[in-house]
């Protein structure tokens, strides 16, 4: 409707094959069609279009963080950050905190999840809210995720300062990061003596210079395990520890 020439896959539903192979949980095939077709930009949803994926002209997979920075900057020029603040999980690389930092823009942590990304724009009165999965939530227009009005956000932002997204999105280099889960059963492991103590240790290894987040999912019998820093060297020793500390765990309470 808005003169895009649009080059629409993966919308053949059947009832069984949602996401599969395609869709924000799989860009590959996004990939391949956006140079095929030399598209300017790759719009990927997930099964019920609250989050979105983006895939540059290069047929490169946008991260969150450096997506979500884009947006913020953008309505930030515009003079649409009424408070200077926007919220983000505590998932959120630390190199997207310290970049909005730079720009004046308080970044307020919240829990994982688009609910607990709500509740905190509600308390503190923000327009924007977003997850680096894609989630992003925007006051203005909604009151929850929608990969619609995110999208239509993103090609308004390239098409009002007329540059290819891969420039847009290019603002940072990000923290490296490893993210591993560990299957459990029963007891949660980190309310073990033993597991909060190395974790404990690990920080102070750390010494400021990066991030560690250790918690139980909300949805599947897994403990997630996170570590940040900008010594990408130690980072695999210190997860490597955490983890190892709780399967020990694990096991003694099997």
């Amino acid at each position: 409707e808005l003169g895009a020439q649009v080059t629409v896959i993966g919308n053949q539903p059947n009832g069984k094959n949602i996401n599969l192979n395609c869709g924000s949980t799989n860009t590959e095939l996004l990939k391949k069609i956006v140079i095929e077709e030399s598209a300017d930009i790759g719009i990927a949803l997930d099964g019920d279009a609250d989050r979105m994926i983006i895939v540059d002209e290069k047929g490169k997979e946008v991260d969150g963080n450096l997506l979500f920075a884009a947006i913020v900057k953008n309505w930030n020029d515009r003079g649409l950050l009424e408070n200077k603040s926007v919220a983000s999980t505590i998932m959120a690389n630390f190199a997207l905190e310290n970049y909005l930092s730079s720009l004046g823009i308080d970044l307020v942590r919240t829990n994982v999840g688009d609910r607990h990304l709500v509740k905190s724009m509600r308390e503190n009165n923000l327009k924007i809210g977003g997850e680096p999965s894609g989630h992003i939530v925007m006051s203005n227009f909604g009151t929850t995720g929608d990969g619609l009005i995110a999208s239509l956000q993103v090609l308004s932002m390239m098409s009002s300062e007329d540059r290819p997204i891969s420039e847009l999105v290019n603002l940072f280099e990000l923290y490296p990061q490893k993210n591993i889960s560990i299957p459990i059963s029963g007891n949660n492991s980190l309310n073990d003596p033993a597991v909060k103590k190395i974790i404990k240790e690990q920080e102070l290894l750390l010494d400021n210079k990066g991030r560690i987040i250790v918690r139980k999912s909300g949805t599947e019998p897994i403990i997630r395990v996170m570590v940040e820093s900008k010594e990408e060297a130690v980072i695999n020793d210190i997860c490597e520890n955490i983890v190892l500390s709780i399967e020990k765990s694990v096991n003694r309470n099997i």
